[in-house]
């Protein structure tokens, strides 16, 4: 059971640190005037990824 417990804690903590660092990224992105479409595609993707994060940190704390 502790194993579990800290198996938890291990999975929150990276996708904390994943959201943080496609956060970073994002911003460092979006800070420009001017995205090109390749860049915008960049943006969208760090976009859904950090989401996703979110969403998964999010439910890691409602179960447990």
């Amino acid at each position: 059971m502790k194993q579990a417990t800290e198996e938890k804690v291990d999975q929150r903590q990276r996708l904390a640190d994943e959201h943080r660092e496609l956060d970073t990224q994002l911003r460092t992105l979006t800070r420009r005037a001017y995205l090109t479409p390749d860049e915008q595609l960049r943006a969208t993707e760090l976009k859904r990824r950090k989401l996703s994060a979110k969403d998964a940190l999010h439910a890691l704390r409602r179960d447990g």
